[in-house]
This record gives structure tokens, C-alpha cells and sequence, in this order.
């Protein structure tokens, strides 16, 4: 349908993209068809064709170190300007995948409804990289939802073990039921640089956990929170507005709910509902039309 809408676009990725890419530029390299590259939405003898599924890679340390000498110049630029300005900023791929189904997220979807994740060896290998070739000292660890579990553990004994603890800080998102039940972990991670981590609460309405499917209660946000502010953490909460169901009561009740939580920083976001994700995710119909990607200039 975007292929057909937009006719500037020759080829769609699906999915994993990158033995997908490579096949893809193999083929275009010897000006073959790149109809046997699984993977792909491509424009073939006058029609829109789209090849197999690739599937998901077993085993995510086989991925090479990302090439950071290609864009060496530009890493400078970029800052965490709130919380660390001036210190040079990378981000490092952790996992993909995430083992709950939250509605509103399509990262458990879009990766097959698994989580897949990087050793805590090769994780703390590309912050080591990071800091001793760039000297990137703040590192955003992007799991979907970084489990506080044994690989977190090795992890956080790596970095110290290798003296990166105090020259390396990191931020991370957790799930607030993770930290509530396993705090234990708080003061490794403070210990091995984790200065700040997002907390997704979401809502102060269990009824409205429950239609998002964050199988989540507001108490162990509450808990989540305490304990990251009582361990040196800086303790973030991203929360939703926009349900169908919201009116003035409704968000000035989540805002005396966030008075209460006191997160360091709360975050609001406007409820996206995205396409396969449940009719209770639709936002009331209040006119409006859809906007193709074709219609809009930049």
C-alpha cells in the first residue's frame, strides 16, 4: 500500500534489516533482480512483490561492532544536554524484543513477541570501545526494557571489573514491577554508572493498565520510584495522555497521582494507537482524515 502510494520508493525492508540490507546491495551491486533477498517489499516486472520473511538472527553477539569511524566527526555534536552537558554521547543496542504486549508499544510485535538479548561481555566490550577510542563518557543503554535479572548482575560486575564504573555513565528503561521486586540490584547498578533510568507507569487507573495490557499495578510505580530516588538514581516516569476515555477529571486526577509518584521527571505522551493493536486503543472519533506520507514537505 506505501509502495503503491508513493511511487519514489523502490524498496521496503521488512523486519531485521541488516543481512537483509547487504543482500540487497550484493544483488544491486551485480544488477541482479533482488527478488530471491528475503525480507523485502520491491517493485518487480510492473508490480509491488513482496519476498519471504527473514528470520530473526539466533544470536545478536554475531552482529559486528558498529562502524563509529564513519561518523567520527559527528559524535561530538550531540549531548545529553539536561543531565550531563558536554559529555560525549553514544547509544549502545542492548537488546530487541520485548516478552510483555503492551497496546500502545509495537516493539513485542514488530520483533516477533521475543526478546532477544546482547551477553553482558560483549555489552560492556562496546562501552570499553566507546570510551577508550571516542571518549564517550554517557552511554544510553537502549533495551526496550532492560530486565534486572543475573545478565543485568554480570553486566554491572563487568563494567566495574574493568574500571568503568566511575568513568562511564549510563541511563537505561526498566518496567516499574522489575525494580519494585528486584531492587536488590540498585546499588551495583549505581555503582557500575547507571545515573538515570525511565520508568513506563503509564497511568494511575488500573482499569486503564488493564486495557493497554501493561499488566502492571500503580503501587509498584510508587515503590519503583522511592527506591530509585533512595539509591542516587535519577528516576524518570513517561505517562499517557489522550485515552478515549480522558477528560479534565480524569488528568488532573494523573496529575495529583504524579504530585504523589515524584518522579525527578515526569514525561507526558499523547496516545498513538497503531495499526493491529486492539479496537480499545482508538481514540474517539472526532473527525479528521488520513494524511499520506506522499502530502507532507519537509
Amino acid at each position: 500500500e506505501i509502495m503503491g502510494e508513493n511511487p519514489h520508493i523502490d524498496f521496503i525492508i521488512r523486519g531485521e534489516g541488516e543481512r537483509t540490507l547487504k543482500e540487497l546491495l550484493d544483488h544491486l551491486l551485480m544488477d541482479k533482480p533482488p527478488i530471491d533477498v528475503r525480507g523485502l517489499t520491491i517493485r518487480h516486472n510492473g508490480q509491488v512483490v513482496s519476498t519471504p520473511p527473514r528470520a530473526l538472527m539466533g544470536n545478536l553477539n554475531e552482529l559486528p561492532m558498529p562502524a563509529y569511524h564513519l561518523v567520527e566527526e559527528y559524535m561530538g555534536r550531540y549531548h545529553f544536554e539536561m543531565m550531563a552537558p558536554g559529555r560525549r554521547y553514544a547509544i549502545v543496542e542492548g537488546s530487541r524484543g520485548c516478552n510483555y504486549s503492551c497496546r500502545f508499544c509495537t516493539q513485542s510485535p514488530f520483533w516477533g513477541h521475543r526478546w532477544r538479548g546482547k551477553s553482558p561481555e560483549r555489552l560492556a566490550d562496546e562501552f570499553e570501545m566507546l570510551y577508550e577510542n571516542y571518549g564517550v563518557n554517557l552511554i544510553w543503554l537502549a533495551d526496550d526494557n532492560f530486565p534486572l535479572d543475573e545478565r543485568a548482575e554480570r553486566f554491572c560486575r563487568e563494567l566495574i571489573d574493568r574500571g568503568l564504573g566511575e568513568e562511564v555513565s549510563w541511563f537505561v528503561q526498566a518496567r516499574a514491577d522489575a525494580v519494585a521486586e528486584r531492587g536488590r540490584l540498585l546499588p551495583l547498578m549505581r555503582r557500575a554508572g547507571c545515573l538515570w533510568m525511565l520508568i513506563g507507569v503509564e497511568s494511575h487507573s488500573q482499569e486503564r493498565l488493564r486495557r493497554y495490557g501493561k499488566a502492571l499495578e500503580p503501587e509498584a510505580s510508587m515503590e519503583a520510584i522511592r527506591l530509585l530516588k533512595g539509591h542516587g538514581i535519577f528516576a524518570q516516569a513517561t505517562l499517557i495522555i489522550g485515552d478515549r476515555d480522558d477528560d479534565h477529571e480524569s488528568i488532573e486526577a494523573l496529575k495529583g497521582f504524579v504530585d504523589d509518584l515524584d518522579p525527578d521527571l515526569a514525561t507526558f505522551f499523547i496516545l498513538t494507537p497503531f495499526p493491529g493493536r486492539g479496537s480499545s486503543m482508538k481514540p474517539p472519533q472526532r473527525g479528521g482524515s488520513r494524511i499520506g506520507i506522499g502530502s507532507i514537505t519537509t
